[in-house]
């Protein structure tokens, strides 16, 4: 491609004093530049505007021109450059203005010859500030601004600024504020993990402030990308205080939206800031982060930087403004003790008990308060002279557990019989929280409020207990959108363990059912990940709350409301089969339609029809691509079926297109569904043999018990391997 030297320089034709600032202002054409795209050009043409002249030049899949609407000077793109005057001052920064809606991916910085003269900057849109380094500083320096990336410049004024000048830290005797909704300011975006779907992570808005996401058009994306601040000095007792709202983060925000600071003499961002304060996802309301303390940097000159990280499960929304370094810490208050005290109803679980146990300095410890569990383990049971009983309760909400130690039975009766309670029982304790030694604990003289939904009074627990309950077939039949109904079922064909997507059948006639779009908690009614927590299994009779609506004509209950189950003795089809048995794409088909065991990954062979998704004019979901998985469709001649986004052999990640290909013969393991109506095995699948070749190797049991740890693809570890793949040594082996 014809390259052509993009050069603008500025020669002073006429004579100026020398001062603090000289603008370059591309808002009004009195350079008599092209106007327009159509006029775009490309060879070299010096421009006038009465006090300087420029010189342009551009690639051909670049060029420039002036934009008359918008007003600003389009420059592009990879190899263009703006040289300025050689001033007869000592330039100590420049700053680049672009339009706002400019490219987020253009990348900038001020050189001098080929020798980089500042830090460079990825984005065009607003300000974009250049420190030019001691050694280019010197007054007569040929200064030029390049583009480095194949992205267009759109630019509205250039300030160069004499050394000891122009924006900078805030003076020391002042606070810094950054309000963030009136202009990006000097703050900087800096992507490290950008997806090629997008343009940018972050963004200023005059509503929101400084607003991060990598969730576009329904789907979240891998990324990784920071918001800068400019440089800041910071006195002897420095508070930092933002406003800031996130939704849709993972359970504990701070695993991805984080605060980091690093001295301006420091190279790396090694220090985290904890920051006190998120809100709880459930709004768009913004709360105060708190009080973050900045002692420990008195006296230096600071950059902060928010870290926002997102996968594809988790993709945060982080909005964040009023940003105020107030340089004289308020006098601190008394501390006042937060009260725990909650209702039956707002049992605290097991992590959140954990949580205030941990933080006990700031609760009044005297309360007695609510917590909820399912009993683990059961220490004693004294009916003779104590009557109470020392037992351990937990959840699937962490990994701990909490003791409950010498307390009385269903509404503080003394315990009179060993059976009264058993393991595997689900009970609201009242008690104090305590810590005794390492153990938590609900201290002695507590006491059942209920057991399995049952309080002493005989009362249910349900919330939901005045909601109509009626079958399956009548809730169909009804198709009333407006009205919530009980329903009780048994649970089959569990296709997302993550949020609880399932079939809920009459345990009469399983062939009536209703499709369950995801479970929550009563308690919890906007937190749709609790399905694993409940301990509900394929079989097992569960009762639900929820109404009737549909998706694609099919029936559905989308956010069942979770009342209870019990353990199930209806048989489970089991559809399990192995590589020597796998089926072939039509077998699969007919066991999608039959709807049975579809929870249990299975073999599939067939030969490879098409590889990627045609999606615009273009195949996706290649091998090879970021995530390492790939799409592709397979047949035994008859019938074809969809492989989604699986791996490559031994469950190991695609690295390069060319791994599979149209006719390779493949047996793929899975689980097998039905989107809409494309009949398919579900992502994180793998190819278990490739024309023949594995990807594991096969042992016997006596190989697997000589002093080898056996582990599930759970990572649990296991006494004995039976059938299925298993990890001994580190490596994946079949049985």
């Amino acid at each position: 491609m014809r390259k052509l030297l993009l050069t603008l320089f500025a020669v002073l034709t006429a004579s100026f004093a020398m001062g603090q600032k000289v603008t370059l202002d591309f808002t009004e054409n009195s350079w008599g530049l092209p106007e327009g795209s159509a006029a775009k050009a490309f060879e070299t043409a010096t421009f006038n505007n009465g006090t300087y002249a420029v010189t342009l030049t551009a690639s051909e899949d670049g060029g420039y021109y002036f934009n008359a609407k918008d007003k600003y000077l389009m420059l592009g793109k990879q190899g263009a450059s703006l040289q300025f005057p050689k001033f007869d001052f000592a330039v100590g920064k420049i700053v680049v203005t672009g339009r706002t809606g400019a490219s987020g991916k253009t990348v900038m910085n001020i050189y001098v010859g080929e020798n980089e003269a500042s830090t460079a900057t990825t984005g065009s849109i607003e300000p974009n500030t250049y420190d030019i380094a001691e050694a280019y500083q010197a007054a007569g320096t040929a200064l030029t601004l390049k583009i480095a990336s194949a992205h267009n410049a759109q630019i509205t004024k250039i300030e160069v600024y004499q050394v000891g000048e122009g924006p900078g830290p805030q003076p020391q005797d002042e606070n810094y504020e950054a309000a963030l909704t009136d202009s990006k300011g000097n703050w900087t975006f800096e992507d490290v993990t950008l997806p090629e779907e997008l343009t940018y992570i972050w963004q200023q808005s005059s509503s929101y402030g400084m607003k991060a996401t990598a969730y576009v058009n329904g789907t979240g994306y891998v990324s990784e990308s920071y918001l800068v601040s400019p440089a800041i000095i910071l006195k002897e007792n420095s508070v930092l205080t933002f406003d800031h709202v996130q939704r849709y983060a993972a359970e504990d925000p701070s695993t991805q939206l984080t605060l980091w600071i690093r001295g301006e003499e420091e190279e790396s961002w090694q220090y985290q800031l904890p920051i006190p304060n998120y809100s709880d996802g459930s709004s768009w309301t913004f709360v105060s982060s708190g009080d973050i303390d900045l002692s420990a940097y008195a006296g230096k000159t600071i950059h902060l930087r928010f870290r926002y990280t997102s996968n594809e499960t988790n993709t945060a929304t982080w909005e964040i403004k009023n940003v105020k370094v107030t340089n004289a810490k308020a006098a601190e208050a008394a501390p006042t003790l937060k009260d725990p005290t909650n209702k039956p109803e707002s049992a605290y679980t097991i992590a959140q008990a954990i949580e205030i146990i941990k933080n006990k300095d700031q609760y009044d410890m005297s309360k007695e308060v609510y917590t909820k569990g399912r009993i683990v383990n059961i220490k004693s049971i004294d009916v003779d002279k104590y009557v109470r009983a020392q037992y351990w309760i937990a959840d699937e909400s962490c990994a701990d557990s909490i003791q409950v130690y010498n307390g009385y039975y269903l509404g503080g009766a003394d315990f009179t019989d060993n059976n009264q309670i058993k393991v595997g029982d689900e009970v609201v304790v009242c008690g104090k929280l305590t810590l005794y030694n390492t153990t938590y604990e609900i201290d002695q003289n507590n006491y059942i409020y209920s057991l399995n939904g049952k309080t002493a009074e005989g009362e249910e627990t349900d919330p939901y207990a005045k909601v109509e309950a009626i079958s399956i077939a009548k809730f169909l039949e009804n198709a009333d959108p407006d009205t919530q109904y009980k329903l009780t079922g048994v649970v089959r064909n569990l296709a997302n363990t993550t949020y609880g997507n399932f079939d809920l059948c009459d345990k009469d006639n399983e062939d009536v059912k209703i499709y369950i779009y995801g479970v929550v908690k009563p308690d919890s009614l906007d937190n749709n990940k609790i399905w694993s927590s409940l301990g509900v299994a394929e079989g097992d009779l569960l009762t639900i709350v929820g109404t009737y609506s549909t998706y694609k004509d099919s029936p559905q209950i989308a956010k069942a409301i979770y009342i209870k189950h019990e353990k199930g003795s209806a048989p489970v089809v089991s559809i399990e089969n192995t590589p020597e048995t796998a089926y072939t794409t039509t077998k699969a088909v007919e066991l999608i339609d039959a709807g049975q065991g579809l929870s249990a990954n299975v073999y599939v062979k067939g030969k490879i029809s098409q590889v990627g998704i045609e999606k615009n004019g273009e195949m996706t979901d290649l091998p090879g691509n970021s995530y390492g998985n790939a799409t592709y469709f397979i047949t035994d001649g008859t019938t074809e079926l969809e492989i989604y986004r699986g791996y490559y052999l031994g469950n190991e990640k695609f690295t390069a297109e060319d791994q599979i290909k149209v006719g390779d013969e493949v047996i793929v393991y899975g689980q097998l569904t039905k989107y809409g109506e494309t009949y398919e095995m579900n992502k994180n699948n793998y190819i278990y043999s490739l024309n023949g070749t594995t990807g594991i190797r096969s042992i016997d049991n006596g190989q697997l018990t000589k002093g080898n740890a056996i582990f599930d693809l759970n990572g649990r570890r296991v006494e004995k391997a039976l059938k299925g793949i298993y990890i001994v040594n580190g490596k994946k082996v079949v049985k």
